[in-house]
């Protein structure tokens, strides 16, 4: 009995000591994150990891003092591999638990980037945070479909525009194809699921009302058998808080690889300027890749 108790009391200051590391006291943000800088109130943080399970890795990216008044506006996934010999899973926004130092269930706190790739690839997650009033998070969930093909669409309502977003499926092969703002107030998720359409599949985006936020795209065709990358900036003195790509054609025969937030030819090397994606074409024709960038002035 003393040696059950003498494991418990260790177990409480492990626990306790694990609690306040990542309540934000210290490290902060949570070991291995990289705060990338601070531009227009809005703060950028990666995290990357390599892969040691080709089936599934996740990077994980929090916000500073995660469980605090810095919460997500969007987030990205990078994943440094061959086009097309890779996979998007997820990119969304995440809730700590208690344990961590949050005191909620909301989905704020960090970026979850996860994918297929060969052993050693890096895949990076983005998250991108700030002190903003009237955040509000938006989960999707949906329903076992016939079909493979998954399309998904969320609106914010009550005024509020979307300021970035993400999605996740989860039947190991299935895959993330398109994340995007559908609309100003919408947020649209295209995903291919290989387990016949009954892996679970949601759409995670967060909406602002706001008169500051704007979105602008940009295209590319890439050709058959092809991939290639697209980015969009941001208008100048704005900042992007979330983005994402759509390919046309829907997720049959189509990929998207990457989409995340870049750095511009400015002075610093804050990834605030624009988003990028690089998606991967592997149908007979031409297909529209359609690049997103949610900036805020």
């Amino acid at each position: 009995m003393i040696r059950g108790a003498a494991l418990a009391v260790t177990a409480a200051i492990a626990l306790a000591i694990a609690a306040q590391a990542f309540a934000g006291s210290a490290p902060d943000p949570r070991p291995g994150d990289k705060v990338l800088g601070t531009a227009g109130g809005i703060t950028y943080v990666s995290d990357t990891e390599h892969v040691s399970d080709p089936a599934f890795t996740e990077a994980l990216a929090a916000c500073p003092n995660a469980g605090g008044k810095s919460r997500i506006t969007g987030g990205g996934i990078r994943i440094a591999g061959i086009p097309g010999n890779v996979s998007i899973s997820s990119s969304r926004p995440m809730d700590l638990a208690s344990f961590f130092g949050d005191d909620d269930t909301v989905n704020d706190d960090y970026w979850e980037a996860s994918g297929d790739a060969p052993v050693d690839t890096p895949i990076t997650s983005y998250a991108m945070c700030a002190k903003l009033k009237g955040l509000k998070y938006k989960l999707v969930t949906v329903p076992s479909q016939p079909s493979g093909e998954r399309l998904a669409t969320g609106s914010c309502g009550n005024g509020r525009s979307v300021i970035g977003g993400g999605g996740f499926i989860a039947t190991t092969g299935s895959r993330v194809t398109s994340m995007y703002p559908s609309a100003s107030d919408k947020w649209s998720v295209w995903a291919l699921d290989t387990g016949g359409g009954a892996g679970t599949t949601t759409l995670d985006f967060v909406c602002l009302k706001s008169k500051h936020l704007r979105t602008v795209a940009a295209n590319r065709m890439i050709p058959s058998d092809s991939a290639g990358f697209k980015t969009v900036k941001c208008p100048s003195g704005s900042h992007v808080t979330g983005g994402g790509a759509l390919m046309r054609g829907g997720p049959i025969p189509s990929l998207l690889d990457s989409s995340y937030p870049i750095d511009g030819s400015d002075k610093d090397k804050i990834p605030d300027d624009g988003w990028t994606a690089l998606g991967k074409n592997e149908s007979l024709n031409a297909q529209k890749l359609r690049v997103y960038a949610i900036c805020l002035s």
